[in-house]
């Protein structure tokens, strides 16, 4: 990017920074006003190893979490030790010198906290600065625990999501603070106290050699207004109902919603059979309501055994909010045979990334279909019709995939494995600007 482009790019976040101190309280999606430049910003810093799994803008930082270890400001080389989680200034691109929390195990999800400044973190550590705590916790400017905050699980948690004053945490774990909660829980976002509600996620998919695999949250997505919550992963049942791997929750009445579908099938045999690879427990890999609330879009794995004729991996799918009991997608987008791990929803487009070559490839698989879209490891879809947005392809390194896509009032960020975006230097991490 040009000095003058930069100009424009930094003259655009402090624009936007207004709106920025007030971002959403994690992965509903963010209304932006236009598709976002193919041309990414030069000032945000390199992740030197491992992935990004979470990233979140959080008054004037941004927080990022993964399997990492080191990382680096943008033209400099030297190493700054960074153990799983570290900031960023939301306006340069500065690494916060004095922000080091050490965690011994992975971020998977970040979600800032009621008070605006701290944030509460998930993922599969054990410790946190020293100090026992499982798989959630939260953290101040500083980086110190809050010792207040006494949220944890038996387990792991994938994902963290907060609503008013309430602490969704979804993952693989059979007890929240020591009481039985099956995968699924609410607490307080202030204190980590476990609320009533008692939802459990339930009964993974039965493998063909007659095994079943713990039942998990993979992701999870609630609307702005916190009405609606919809979940996926690997489970057969939620609130002992039968929901196929993805189920919708009412959060004010805490029940199962009547909305649901069987295009994610997770049986072991029959019309419910699952339909991907066997070699996946689950197909799904991430959710993202619109910024409205209107609907929302699932991203999925699978290798499509029947090339996405009639089945749902591989795909992103739009679904309606209000839809009914036996619910069937609005639409769907075929990678033909590729993995999508992400996904952002704007209102202007649908922003999509995995390790997919296609987009518009129905029919594909491992091979491009006439009239597929060469879309390498990210791209863009229209929210009306599912199309894929051909005017927008700036192409990234495919690696394992962007498992990570969060739109702002600044941009697109996107974590990943890889080290190239847009054509350029961008180790693991960067931002389509606005």
């Amino acid at each position: 990017m040009g000095l003058n482009r930069r100009a424009v790019a930094l003259v655009a976040v402090a624009l936007f920074m207004v709106l920025a101190l007030a971002s959403h309280a994690g992965a509903v999606g963010y209304a932006q006003p236009n598709v976002v430049s193919a041309d990414p910003v030069d000032s945000t810093p390199h992740v030197r190893n491992g992935t990004v799994l979470a990233v979140a803008a959080v008054g004037s930082r941004v927080y990022v979490g993964g399997t990492f270890t080191t990382v680096v400001n943008a033209s400099t080389s030297a190493q700054l030790p960074r153990n799983y989680l570290f900031a960023f200034d939301r306006a340069t691109g500065r690494v916060i010198a004095d922000y080091a929390p050490a965690l011994n195990g992975a971020v998977e999800s970040i979600a800032p906290a009621p008070d605006g400044t701290s944030i509460i973190v998930a993922g599969r550590f054990t410790t946190v600065n020293g100090v026992t705590q499982r798989s959630l916790a939260m953290l101040d400017a500083t980086g110190t625990r809050v010792s207040t905050f006494a949220a944890r699980t038996n387990g792991y948690v994938t994902k963290v999501l907060v609503r008013d004053a309430q602490l969704i945490a979804g993952g693989r774990f059979g007890t929240a603070n020591g009481v039985a909660r099956a995968n699924l829980a609410v607490l307080d976002a202030n204190t980590g106290a476990l609320s009533a509600f008692n939802i459990g996620v339930t009964e993974g998919r039965t493998r063909a050699d007659g095994t079943t695999p713990g039942a998990s949250v993979v992701e999870m997505d609630a609307d702005a207004a916190g009405y609606r919550l919809v979940v996926i992963g690997n489970f057969r049942r939620v609130g002992g109902l039968p929901r196929q791997q993805i189920a919708m929750i009412d959060l004010p009445s805490a029940r199962v919603a009547t909305w649901s579908t069987n295009r994610y099938p997770n049986d072991s045999a029959g019309t419910q059979a699952f339909q991907c690879s066997k070699s996946f427990i689950t197909a799904m890999r991430d959710v993202e309501f619109s910024p409205d609330g209107g609907y929302f879009v699932v991203v999925t794995t699978g290798g499509a055994r029947d090339h996405n004729v009639s089945s749902l991996c591989d795909t992103a799918a739009r679904w309606e909010s209000a839809g009914p009991a036996g619910a069937v997608e609005t639409w769907k987008n075929c990678t033909g045979g590729d993995t999508l791990y992400s996904v952002a929803v704007t209102g202007v487009a649908i922003y999509v990334g995995g390790h997919q070559r296609w987009l518009d490839n129905c029919g594909g698989r491992d091979y491009a279909m006439s009239g597929s879209f060469a879309a390498d490891g990210i791209g863009a879809i229209k929210p009306s019709d599912g199309s894929a947005i051909r005017t927008w392809n700036p192409g990234r390194t495919r690696g394992v995939g962007a498992e990570e896509l969060v739109a702002t009032a600044e941009g697109l960020y996107i974590g990943s494995d890889t080290t190239s975006l847009g054509g350029e230097y961008h180790a693991r991490l960067g931002l389509f600007p606005l």
